[in-house]
């Protein structure tokens, strides 16, 4: 009898105790849910409502990756993040651009986005690529200031590699898409399907992190973001 009594005790305290975990998991996702709101909030951001967990596709990790908002790192700026939309609002306290980080790695491949800018005829809107959070060093090419399209890389100081064109040449509120082709230390860079420039980067990429650099008052949006991995010849 006793020996029934402390198996039937056991039961219970185990049943007791996965309830607890399942609903503890619950809790856990609120609480990061909720502590990643305050955080966008916090950074400039304008989180979006996510979709219904049961409803999403893929997997437990990238549900939640999408619910806390972690599809993206802002670095500098204030940026909004919309369904398919990642706007660059204009500067904050910490510099005078912005600087946003996808959670896609790349190494050798392609990056492409479509990219709008709004009224402020100097704004720059580039793909960022081989971003070092240790020295903050990283490359970026795409529509420049004072030229139509640069490649600059980015230490202490801005320092242009490639320029082409004049800023004349792109349009106000225009849509431009761009796509960056990344082989080793070569690159090449296409404007609506033409390429514009192309070379040897001064070094190969020291990482595969990969974003969006804007300088400028803002609004400047981009759509389609895209990154498409390939294999080195």
């Amino acid at each position: 009898m006793r020996r029934f009594f402390l198996v039937a005790l056991s039961l219970v305290c185990l049943l007791l105790a996965t309830a607890g975990a399942v609903w503890l998991g619950g809790g856990a996702d609120r609480l990061m849910l909720v502590t990643a709101d305050r955080l966008q909030r916090w950074a400039g951001v304008a989180p979006v409502a996510p979709a219904p967990m049961a409803s999403a596709t893929g997997s437990y990790e990238d549900r939640l990756r999408r619910q806390l908002g972690l599809d993206w790192t802002i670095l500098a700026g204030r940026w909004r993040l919309e369904e398919g939309v990642i706007t660059y609002l204009g500067p904050d306290e910490r510099a005078d651009h912005g600087l946003i980080l996808s959670r896609e790695r790349l190494w050798n491949g392609t990056l492409a986005a479509q990219v709008r800018i709004g009224t402020d005829s100097d704004a720059q809107a580039q793909l960022a690529f081989s971003h070092n959070p240790v020295t903050r060093f990283f490359y970026a090419a795409g529509i420049g200031d004072t030229h139509a399209y640069t490649l600059q890389a980015f230490t202490d100081a801005t320092r242009l590699l490639q320029v082409f064109g004049q800023r004349q040449d792109i349009g106000s509120d225009a849509a431009y898409r761009l796509s960056l082709d990344l082989i080793g230390d070569q690159y090449s860079l296409s404007v609506n399907d033409v390429k514009v420039m192309a070379g040897a980067l001064p070094s190969p990429p020291f990482s595969d992190r990969v974003g969006l650099y804007v300088t400028g008052e803002g609004p400047v949006s981009f759509r389609d973001f895209q990154v498409e991995a390939r294999e080195p010849p």
